[in-house]
């Protein structure tokens, strides 16, 4: 967590997990970067993602969840590696979030 000091901003704590997730969420789902996916798989990208559908914040959870979305959606080698690491049990458990944006 990291005080927020941008001009405007009353955040008084960003979470730094949920700005991460959101910038990997963000470049994962323009599609016709195949680079980009390959770099993300190859800098271990699925791992942390996974842990972060179980961060405190409801607002990372959502946004790890969007960039895992995002990843497996466009890349066959992403989904097999979400197989691998029982991403899938996982998915489940998060649908039953007790915060509805995580559970959508």
């Amino acid at each position: 967590m990291y005080g927020c000091h941008l001009p405007g901003c009353d955040a008084a704590v960003i979470n730094a997990g949920a700005v991460h997730a959101q910038a990997a969420a963000s470049c994962m789902d323009v599609t016709y970067l195949v680079v980009m996916l390959q770099w993300f798989m190859e800098g271990g990208a699925m791992p942390k993602l996974l842990q972060l559908i179980h961060d405190q914040d409801a607002s990372c959870r959502t946004k790890a969840l969007l960039a895992l979305s995002c990843l497996i959606r466009l890349s066959p080698l992403a989904l097999e590696v979400f197989r691998q690491k029982r991403g899938i049990p996982q998915l489940v458990e998060a649908a039953g979030d007790e915060d509805v944006r995580v559970q959508r």
